[in-house]
């Protein structure tokens, strides 16, 4: 598995992720993927989620270093 946070993806990179020993790219939908460069090892995870939370604590005056504490 491979992890990034943005994947900007130019010729030829789409046919060497297919053909690399790379099971699983993990990014985030900072930068929307074409639908023609989906691919079923590109996995996508949204950030709305956690871009949400991060507005509302902003908003609100609350800690936002709260929503990375692993403690």
């Amino acid at each position: 598995m491979l992890a990034a946070l943005t994947l900007i993806l130019t010729d030829p990179a789409l046919s060497r992720i297919a053909q690399s020993d790379i099971t699983e790219l993990v990014v985030t939908n900072t930068i929307p993927l074409p639908p023609n460069k989906v691919h079923p090892k590109i996995k996508v995870l949204t950030i709305a989620p956690i871009l949400a939370e991060t507005v509302l604590r902003i908003y609100n005056e609350w800690s936002v270093s709260q929503l990375f504490d692993t403690k």
